[in-house]
C-alpha cells in the first residue's frame, strides 16, 4: 500500500493540528502574536523605578515592598516636617531667645521714669490665708522681688535678697511673689534660703503680667509712692542692690553714700 494510504481525506486533522502545513490561520490571530501570549521569556516593558510590578508586591527596583516579603520591612523615606510645626517651633525657639536675652541684659531703668506699680493683694505662700498686699506699705520704699524655684538664678537670687534684709535687720523692705511654681518647691527654697521677708505666690501670673516681668527673676525697686525707679532683670548682686536701694530711698542705711562708685565695705561689694 503506498505511504500516502493512511492519510485521511483532505482537511481531516490529525492530533488537534491542521491537516495542511500552510493552513490558513483564524482571523486575527498571528504566529508571532501567539508567540507573544505564551512564551514565558517575553520581556516586560520597563517600569518606572520605584513602581510596583502589578500583583508582585516589588517595586520595579526589585526592593520587596513595605509591608510584603518575608523579610521585615525597610523604613521608607523620612517624611519632611509639615510646614505649619515649623513655624511654630521657630516661633516658640524665636520666644525662648528673647526671654534669655532680656534675663541676661542686667539692670535697666524703666522706659517711663517714676511708673507707678501696679497693686496688688496675693495668697501668702506660707500660708495661704494670710494676704500680701503692696497697699500695707503705703509710704514706703519696697523691693519687689519675682521668684520661682524652678529658675537656677533664682536660687542664688533669693538667699542673697534674704541676706541683705537680715543684714540691714529689716530696714530695707522685700517682698517676695513666687511665681507659677511648686508650692513645695517654694516653701523648700524659701527655709533654706532662711528668708525673712514676707512672700506670695502668683500661680495665674496675673500680678507679673501687669509688671511687664520678661523673665525670671526680675526685681523692681519702688519708692516711698510707690513708683518704679529701678528694675532688674536676671542675676542680682550685692552692688546692684545698694544701687536700687539708692535709687529708691536715698537715706536707707543700705545707699550709697553721695558720690560713692562702689560699695564701701559689706558682704558682696564686688558685682
Amino acid at each position: 500500500m503506498p505511504a500516502h494510504s493512511r492519510a485521511g481525506p483532505p482537511g481531516r486533522r490529525e492530533s488537534g493540528r491542521p491537516a495542511g502545513r500552510h493552513a490558513a490561520p483564524r482571523s486575527g490571530w498571528t504566529a508571532a502574536s501567539s508567540r507573544r501570549a505564551v512564551s514565558p521569556s517575553a520581556p516586560s516593558p520597563a517600569a518606572p523605578p520605584g513602581s510596583v510590578t502589578p500583583g508582585s508586591g516589588i517595586p520595579a527596583s526589585g526592593t520587596p515592598a513595605s509591608g510584603t516579603g518575608s523579610g521585615p520591612p525597610r523604613p521608607g523615606p523620612r517624611r519632611a516636617r509639615p510646614r505649619p510645626l515649623r513655624v511654630l517651633a521657630l516661633l516658640i525657639s524665636l520666644t525662648l531667645v528673647g526671654i534669655t536675652v532680656a534675663a541676661c541684659l542686667g539692670p535697666r531703668v524703666l522706659d517711663a521714669r517714676d511708673q507707678a506699680a501696679s497693686g496688688f493683694s496675693l495668697p501668702g505662700l506660707k500660708n495661704p490665708a494670710d494676704r500680701v498686699s503692696l497697699s500695707d506699705y503705703a509710704g514706703k520704699p519696697v523691693i519687689v522681688n519675682f521668684f520661682a524655684s524652678w529658675s537656677p538664678p533664682s536660687k542664688a537670687e533669693t538667699g542673697l535678697l534674704a541676706h541683705f534684709h537680715r543684714y540691714y535687720h529689716g530696714q530695707v523692705l522685700i517682698i517676695g511673689i513666687d511665681a507659677r511654681d511648686d508650692r513645695a518647691a517654694a516653701l523648700r527654697l524659701v527655709r533654706q534660703s532662711l528668708v525673712t521677708y514676707p512672700v506670695a505666690t502668683d500661680q495665674s501670673l496675673q500680678v507679673a503680667a501687669r509688671y511687664g516681668v520678661p523673665g525670671i527673676p526680675a526685681t523692681y525697686f519702688l519708692n516711698a509712692r510707690h513708683q518704679v525707679v529701678r528694675a532688674d532683670y536676671g542675676w542680682l548682686s550685692w552692688k546692684k542692690l545698694r544701687r536700687g536701694v539708692t535709687e529708691m530711698d536715698p537715706s536707707s542705711p543700705a545707699a550709697f553714700p553721695p558720690g560713692a562708685a562702689t560699695v564701701p565695705g559689706g558682704p558682696g561689694s564686688a558685682g
